[in-house]
């Protein structure tokens, strides 16, 4: 009984429910008075910067266009702009702690207050000893590239310390920072400043001697820093490659169009006149332009009917992509990263474009094996080709043939035992000597000749394919 009076009493007894707390979205609101360090204007142009740049990819599809070429040239948004000037009002020259000077230098330039940056630079660099040369030199790269990665970039300012300090260079220091300034021009399309920075290049290699040119400084000459980032690009280009680009700058790219549509022997003629000068040699036989294309080798073909006909293909307009799925880096994810070769799924985006824009071109893919794939246990040749066509199906170029080549290995002698592979006769056949280094695609005329070899630029190689096919009526 007394527990049945229990229970009906906590049957009936009143129910308290608490008062829901409402939601309240937290205040966001740009308190630019809570700014106080440049840390905290330059997260300030950060978050400006990527809500901007979110709402451009959110709104434009930019995967199908041809690659912008305004994107080294594009200033700071206007909103941007405004806002860190907002919050850099509190900072003046001479006054600032150098200790800030980078993300000061950044800041000034956003704001267009240029000649603080030049300022608080100016301190920075003075406050070294001058016989503290590497010390200096450190602060001078930082001050280049901070000008150079500018949003816009102020190369002149940088062109202006390169030459100061190239005074007092030796010939071959002069020649590497001559090309710095040159691959900067054209980075950022300036096509006056690369002509001009052109010249000097050729001056410089004019004035080499046979000696010189055959000296260890000479092929060591291009090993460029990255966009600023104090990271190399890889080896050296040499100085043949390096005094190439320079003359083919300075010639412009009409005459080369102009001499391709006359015909293939003309254009032949012109790119070998540049390498003869570039070179100070009359020896063609080290440069792959006007050779007779090899043909392809493959173990395996896909699809397997591919490998039945020639490749490069007689009769057709061929481009060859020389590619590596296991030397990928990453992937696409922005407008920049498409034109970058160390991206190499992009090569087959790139190839993929000229496909469907000429229907009539041959494209050909071919890729070594390496004995492994990725982190997976290593597989016998078939199953990685098979992989290698698998990981390259997403980006598949319409109406590509891909030819997958067994690798070719010795191995150390005991105790190393460590399997060494043999060089690949798809770039054997394609790499000339001079120093070059491995091409990324062969364009080939409808006779089979070898008209370019090289980086994979999509729209120089548009310009010269789109002459080819109509030149051949197909």
């Amino acid at each position: 009984m007394r527990c049945t009076v229990l229970l009906l009493a906590m049957a009936f007894a009143p129910v308290v429910v608490r008062a829901q707390v409402r939601f309240e979205w937290p205040d966001t609101t740009v308190d630019l008075a809570k700014y106080t360090t440049a840390d905290d204007c330059l997260a300030l142009s950060g978050r400006d910067y990527v809500h901007i740049h979110r709402h451009r990819q959110m709104t434009t599809w930019d995967d199908t266009l041809p690659v912008p070429p305004w994107l080294e040239l594009e200033s700071v948004a206007p909103a941007e702009a405004q806002d860190v000037a907002r919050c850099m009002a509190r900072f003046t020259e001479p006054r600032t702690d150098l200790k800030d000077w980078v993300p000061l230098t950044v800041l000034y330039l956003i704001a267009n207050r240029d000649h603080d940056a030049s300022v608080v630079m100016g301190r920075r660099l003075a406050e070294v000893p001058a016989d503290h040369v590497h010390e200096r030199t450190q602060v001078t790269d930082s001050i280049i590239r901070l000008y150079v990665t500018a949003r816009p970039s102020r190369l002149d300012s940088a062109e202006a310390i390169l030459l100061r300090r190239a005074k007092g260079d030796d010939v071959f220091h002069r020649l590497t920072t001559y090309f710095w300034l040159f691959k900067e021009s054209e980075w950022h399309a300036d096509t006056v400043r690369m002509q001009r920075v052109g010249r000097w290049m050729l001056s410089l290699g004019d004035s080499l001697t046979p000696a010189q040119r055959q000296s260890d400084a000479f092929r060591d000459i291009g090993k460029i820093d990255f966009r600023g980032t104090g990271v190399s690009d890889g080896e050296a280009l040499g100085g043949d490659a390096v005094l190439l680009q320079a003359v083919r700058a300075v010639r412009g790219w009409t005459p080369y169009l102009d001499s391709l549509r006359r015909s293939s022997a003309a254009f032949i003629a012109l790119v070998r006149e540049d390498w003869r000068h570039a070179t100070q040699t009359q020896d063609v036989s080290d440069y792959p332009p006007g050779h007779h294309a090899a043909p392809l080798s493959a173990d395996y073909w896909f699809p397997p009917q591919s490998g039945a006909v020639a490749r490069p293909t007689p009769g057709r307009v061929s481009l060859i992509v020389f590619q590596d799925p296991t030397k990928c880096n990453g992937v696409a994810t922005s407008d920049a990263d498409v034109v970058q070769d160390w991206l190499c799924l992009n090569l087959l985006a790139r190839a993929r474009r000229l496909a469907i824009q000429f229907p009539q071109l041959d494209v050909t893919v071919v890729t070594p094996t390496h004995g492994y794939f990725m982190y997976a246990t290593p597989p016998a040749p078939a199953e990685e080709a098979a992989k290698i066509r698998e990981f390259m199906a997403p980006h598949t170029v319409p109406g590509e043939a891909v030819g997958v080549s067994v690798t070719s290995t010795w191995r150390l002698p005991a105790p190393d035992g460590r399997i060494i592979e043999k060089p690949w006769a798809n770039y054997e056949h394609y790499v000339f000597g001079r120093n070059f280094r491995q091409p990324t695609i062969a364009l080939i005329d409808t006779d089979g000749t070898i008209l370019t070899t090289g980086e994979f630029d999509i729209t120089r190689l548009a310009d010269l394919i789109d002459i080819l096919v109509h030149r051949a009526g197909t």
